[in-house]
């Protein structure tokens, strides 16, 4: 793998689980990370571990499955860091579907 040191990455999903686990792995790797999620304290409590590690990280809360929160994200992501070279769409986001027996909710993930 090439070396990402000096790089953005954006990582969705990051405050906890796989997406934590991504944004800290990038971070070590001397990668400024924004984090976004759309729990709030389980985001703030994310980045103030990382910052104790001096990585540079910082975090937006938002809903990905909405357009609107998802620009508001990325304009706080290019207004902090500039370009983003790496994106991780790690968040699940909840679907439904009608069945004979009335409504189903499934789960869609995405990562990369």
């Amino acid at each position: 793998m090439k070396d990402l040191a000096g790089r953005t990455a954006f990582v969705t999903g990051a405050a906890s689980g796989i997406g934590l686990g991504i944004a800290t792995a990038l971070s070590q790797a001397g990668v400024k990370v924004m984090l976004c999620d759309i729990e709030e304290e389980a985001l703030a409590k994310a980045i103030s571990g990382l910052k104790l590690t001096n990585a540079d990280v910082d975090g937006v809360r938002a809903d990905v499955s909405l357009k609107a929160e998802l620009e508001v994200a990325a304009d706080a992501t290019v207004a902090r860091y500039g370009r983003v070279h790496i994106l991780v769409n790690n968040a699940g986001v909840g679907g439904g579907a009608a069945t004979a027996n009335g409504p189903m909710r499934v789960g869609i993930g995405f990562s990369a």
